[in-house]
Order: C-alpha cells, then sequence, then structure tokens
C-alpha cells in the first residue's frame, strides 16, 4: 500500500472503533457525569462531533472506491423509508430508524474498504482495554445501586472476546483480569444475550480457530467443567455482590428462572400472525410498526416480516452465504475478527436488535464482503 492508502486504511480502523467507544461514553454518561446537567447530550454531542471529524478526513482522501456504491445504497435505502412512510409506518419510526440504517450503511463501506483485516484485529486486540478500563468506573459510581443496561453489556462483549484471545494468544497475565471484569461486568449490568454470544464465540473459536490442538482439549474442558457448574458459579458471584449491595438481575435469572424470555413469546406469536395476514411481499422495512409495538426481536423474521417469505428466504440466504464464505475464506487474524462479529454482529439479533438499525450487523457484511474481494483480488493479481 501507498502513503495515501495507509492513511485511509488508519482512519477507517479509528472509525469503526470510535463507533464502540462512542456508544460506551453515551451509555454510561447519564452515571459518570450525572452531576452535570444535559450530562447524556453532551456525550452524544462529542462523539458524533469526533465521527464527523473522522468522516471528514476520510472523505478528503482521494479515491475512495466505495464513494458510488454508499451513495446507490444510501438512495435505495431514502427510498425504501420514504415507501414505507408513504404506506402507514409510523413518522417516529422512520424519524428512529433512517439515520441509524445511514450510519450503519456507511460503517458497511468503510469496513469494505480495508485491505488488510489484521490491522483492525490488532487495534482492536490493542485497544480493547480501554472499554474494559473505561467501565471500572461504573463500578464505583453505582455501588451500592443497580442499573441494567443491556446495550452496554453488548459493547463489554466485543472486549471480552479480544482478552479472550490476547490471554491463549500472547499469556498475558493482564488479559486474565480484563476477562474477568468483563465478565462480571455483563453479569451485573447487562443481560443474558451478550452471555449466549460469548458461548457462541468460545464454541465458533474451538471449532474454526487457528489455536494448537493442546488449547482446543483446554477449552473443551474449560466449557464442559463451567456447563456442569453454572448454578454454583453464579450462586457464589450472587453472593459476593449482594455483600455490597448490588443485585443483578441477569444472574437471578440465570438461577431462578432460565428459561425467561421477558415477553418475547408474545411477540414472536404477533409477528408469526402478521406474516400470515400479508406472507407474499411483507410490510416493508420498520413496517411491523403499523400494527406491533416492537420488532420482532428474531433476525429471520424480522427480514420477512419486511421483504415477505420469498424475497426475505433469499435475502436471508444470500446474507448467510456471505458470511459462511468470508468465514471460510478468512485466515489467523482476520477468521478471528470474523468469529467475534459472528457472535456480536449475528448471533444477537436473534433475540435482540433488529438489522436496520445495528451497526455490529453492518461491521459484518461490510467485513465478509471486503474477506471475498480481497481474496478475489489476490487470485486475479497471481494470474
Amino acid at each position: 500500500m501507498n502513503k495515501e492508502e495507509e492513511k485511509r486504511e488508519e482512519i477507517c480502523i479509528k472509525i469503526i472503533y470510535w463507533s464502540f467507544l462512542s456508544q460506551l461514553l453515551f451509555s454510561v454518561s447519564r452515571r459518570l457525569l450525572s452531576f452535570m446537567p444535559n450530562s447524556v447530550i453532551i456525550c452524544a454531542v462529542v462523539s458524533f462531533a469526533m465521527l464527523v471529524v473522522l468522516f471528514l478526513k476520510l472523505l478528503h482522501i482521494k479515491k475512495l472506491s466505495f464513494n458510488k456504491y454508499f451513495l446507490l445504497s444510501v438512495l435505495l435505502a431514502t427510498i425504501l423509508y420514504l415507501i414505507s412512510l408513504i404506506s402507514g409506518t409510523p413518522f417516529d419510526k422512520i424519524l428512529l430508524y433512517y439515520p441509524q440504517t445511514i450510519y450503519g450503511l456507511s460503517l458497511l463501506f468503510i469496513a469494505l474498504s480495508i485491505k488488510d483485516y489484521a490491522n483492525l484485529y490488532d487495534y482492536f486486540s490493542r485497544y480493547s482495554f480501554v472499554i474494559s478500563i473505561f467501565s471500572i468506573f461504573i463500578i464505583f459510581v453505582d455501588r451500592g445501586t443497580f442499573v441494567y443496561n443491556m446495550h452496554y453489556s453488548y459493547i463489554v462483549l466485543i472486549a471480552l472476546c479480544f482478552h479472550t484471545l490476547n490471554l491463549f494468544n500472547d499469556k498475558k497475565k493482564i488479559d486474565f483480569f480484563y476477562l474477568l471484569l468483563d465478565i462480571v461486568l455483563i453479569l451485573l449490568f447487562g443481560s443474558r444475550g451478550p452471555i449466549l454470544c460469548y458461548s457462541f464465540f468460545l464454541i465458533m473459536y474451538v471449532l474454526f480457530g487457528n489455536q494448537k490442538g493442546y488449547l482446543k482439549a483446554l477449552f473443551i474442558t474449560m466449557i464442559t467443567i463451567v456447563s456442569f457448574n453454572v448454578e454454583r458459579v453464579l450462586s457464589t458471584i450472587s453472593d459476593i455482590t449482594s455483600l455490597f449491595g448490588v443485585r443483578s438481575r441477569t444472574i437471578s435469572l440465570l438461577i431462578s428462572n432460565p428459561q425467561h424470555v421477558s415477553g418475547r413469546d408474545i411477540i414472536l406469536q404477533d409477528t408469526l400472525a402478521l406474516i400470515k395476514k400479508n406472507p407474499v411481499i411483507g410490510y416493508g422495512i420498520a413496517g411491523e410498526y403499523k400494527y406491533l409495538k416492537d420488532y420482532p426481536h428474531n433476525l429471520f423474521l424480522d427480514v420477512i416480516v419486511h421483504w415477505g417469505i420469498v424475497l426475505g428466504s433469499l435475502l436471508i440466504a444470500g446474507m448467510l452465504y456471505i458470511i459462511i464464505k468470508g468465514l471460510l475464506y478468512s485466515k489467523d487474524k482476520t477468521r478471528l475478527l470474523v468469529l467475534i462479529f459472528i457472535s456480536y454482529g449475528l448471533v444477537m439479533l436473534f433475540f435482540s436488535g433488529t438489522y436496520i438499525s445495528f451497526d455490529g450487523f453492518y461491521i459484518l457484511m461490510g467485513l465478509s464482503f471486503g474477506v471475498i474481494g480481497n481474496r478475489n483480488r489476490r487470485k486475479n493479481e497471481k494470474q
């Protein structure tokens, strides 16, 4: 890569990393800066300003290959949202999701433009501790109280995955501390979703990671031991945290009622009934809000209720094909990066979030397309 390409690569990586850090800042601002008036607004403005600066730097670099396709995707998204608005989707939902979709598309094309994903992996691996260190302040601010924050716990999940890889690849003791810290933070302040995503990540790492045989055996042993002692481990953590006046919703549900679905069964029934009424063409982007109060909380149903069974099924098949192909074509650090974003950007959407607004999903798709494109480009260069 020449200097211009290296500069572009560096800014692209920083934008993706800052997109996570800014969410963390926004998520915890109410507690860390609660003594300041309008603290949430201040953090949101600072985070947005930082992203704007990075985007402007990126746009000043010549020969951005994705400009034309990005503008076409923005135009298509705008048309689809206008059609959905005209068909009766509430304006407040359009106003909520449209900017998030455009932002997600920008992250998709930024991830797609990266030529060496090992650099993105190294950057996240090197600075993931910032998320954990910043999160420590929550313990001190919230001591004696409890604030449930599902979104925050998914950001910590990213750091947890990187600290796990750092521990087994670099064998640094500090990463073991960060790993334990991340798990405790998720259990105390987060939801069960990140725990399921992390479990999926560990299984995928055993199956598709590049680690040696003895590490695979160690992973399998650890997972087996923990799975047979989950209740005891959680009870111990609950007893310790209760001494400090902190009670975890997630730990309580995992111990007493792990099958609790927080009303998702009702949402599932309502969504299936809605699909049966109009199975062919669907209801358009965010169209479920014309009839339901919430999104489906399931990626497949989310896509089908928007685009109908036929087109929705084709979109799902195409999406899975690209992701699986990206996983199989990737190697070494790039494969580990794909595994992390599958666990974060795909698995999560089967019980929380919607694909039209979730940045992790867009980054995963950009990463997968990029891996395939980079491989085909290298193949053509050899010929």
